[in-house]
């Protein structure tokens, strides 16, 4: 089953490259695929390795979109969303996420609890959409992986990390569980299909 889907991915994936105007530029993309929630990572027009994700569920659907990541934030903090916020409150979840609350400002510091996962990946979008790792990890073990409130959830957001930032010592800075936001040099575009 895996051989004919591998398969498949290796057709479509150059379709769906034909499509984006600005991939010349970039020399590593990453294509989000929602409907079979999968994230390819492409380097030079090379597929160099396929991962699991979660999308955003019914009335929060991820977007279809092309971006670029501009940081990659080791051991995000989060600062809740309003419409979030409304959820937490309504399901009476408030003492699981170990919130620092100054004003109307709920922030969940990092480690290995927090809804971001380890690594998050900054996008340029005005929805504030990203690609992020997950405190669930056996979510990625559902069929259907709907669950997100839009975001990306990537199953291995450490070792995309480290493949992106290959020169960086990512286990170093984990270890220290501070927020360390790295700035991203190199052109790489992320396709939502």
């Amino acid at each position: 089953m895996n051989i004919y889907r591998n398969c498949i991915r290796s057709l479509l994936i150059p379709i769906a490259l034909s499509y984006t105007p600005n991939l010349v530029e970039a020399s590593t993309t990453l294509i989000v695929d929602k409907s079979d929630y999968s994230m390819t990572i492409m380097k030079d027009g090379v597929v160099i390795d396929t991962q699991r994700v979660i999308v955003g569920r019914k009335g929060r659907e991820t977007p279809s979109m092309v971006n670029e990541v501009t940081h990659v934030v080791i051991n995000p903090s989060w600062t809740v969303p309003k419409r979030i916020k409304r959820d937490i409150t309504r399901k009476g979840t408030f003492d699981n996420y170990g919130f620092n609350i100054k004003g109307d400002r709920w922030v969940q510091p990092p480690g290995p609890d927090n809804v971001l996962g380890r690594v998050k990946f900054r996008l340029t979008n005005d929805k504030y959409i990203y690609i992020h790792g997950s405190n669930q990890p056996y979510l990625f073990s559902k069929q259907a992986r709907k669950f997100s409130s839009g975001c990306i959830r990537v199953e291995d957001e450490i070792a995309l990390a480290k493949y992106l930032l290959p020169k960086i010592d990512i286990d170093f800075i984990l270890t220290s569980e501070k927020e360390k936001w790295i700035l991203i040099e190199e052109k790489i575009e992320v396709i939502v299909k």
